[in-house]
C-alpha cells in the first residue's frame, strides 16, 4: 500500500494538478530543515506559563515576557525537524506557554540533548539555546 492509496478522490485529484506536487515539495523542504523559529511580538503577550514536572507558574510582568523572547531570539536553528506536540522522551527542562493577548497559545520546549540546550516549537523546529535562557526559566521557579 502506497501513501497514494490512504488519499480521499479530491486529495488524489489534487496529487495531478499542477499545485499539487509543488505543495508536496515545499512542505518536504520545511520538514526536512525545520523552519525559522517563529515567535510572538511581547506586545501581544499577557503572560506565559513556565511548567515543569508537575509544577506551573505564571508570569505576567512584562520586563520578564521581553528578556525571555529576547533570549529565545539568540537561538540557533539546528536544522532538525520538530514532527510532534511534545519532544520524545517527555524528558524536558521546561514548557513554555505563552498567552496570546487576543486569543490561543504558542508553547515551546526547553530539554538538554546530547550535551546542548534545545529549544524545541512543535512542528516548527528546533534550536539550540544557550544558559541565559536556562537562567531565565529557572528565575520563574524562584
Amino acid at each position: 500500500m502506497s501513501i497514494y492509496d490512504t488519499l480521499n478522490e479530491q486529495q488524489k485529484k489534487g496529487v495531478f494538478t499542477t499545485e499539487g506536487p509543488v505543495l508536496l515539495l515545499a512542505g518536504c523542504s520545511r520538514l526536512a530543515n525545520g523552519g525559522a523559529l517563529v515567535l510572538p511580538d511581547p506586545e501581544d503577550v499577557s503572560g506565559v506559563t513556565v511548567s515543569w514536572e508537575n509544577r506551573a507558574v505564571s508570569n505576567e510582568d512584562r520586563d520578564y515576557i521581553v528578556r525571555l523572547l529576547d533570549a529565545m531570539k539568540t537561538a540557533k536553528n539546528t536544522g532538525d525537524a520538530s514532527v510532534q506536540d511534545v519532544p520524545e522522551g517527555g524528558a524536558w527542562l521546561a514548557r513554555l506557554d505563552f498567552v496570546h493577548r487576543r486569543a490561543g497559545t504558542s508553547t515551546v520546549f526547553l530539554y538538554p540533548k546530547g550535551g546542548r540546550l534545545l529549544l524545541e516549537q512543535p512542528y516548527q523546529g528546533i534550536y539550540e539555546a544557550d544558559g541565559a535562557l536556562a537562567e531565565l526559566v529557572r528565575e520563574a521557579w524562584e
